[in-house]
């Protein structure tokens, strides 16, 4: 079976829908270190927006 490729730019769609296996490896690394830190006892510091500031 031959691969089929977008309309306008020739990109091949098994490299243009690879991006969603490095978005979900991602997101299981990100939720499997979470784990971690939370059976460790020491959970990460909460988001406070009212401390943020504009970086100027």
């Amino acid at each position: 079976m031959k691969v089929e490729k977008t309309a306008y730019l020739k990109f091949r769609f098994d490299w243009v829908f690879s991006i969603y296996v490095v978005f979900v490896v991602a997101i299981l690394i990100r939720y499997v270190w979470l784990s971690w830190v939370v059976l460790r006892g020491s959970a990460p510091d909460e988001f406070d927006p009212t401390k943020a500031g504009s970086g100027v």
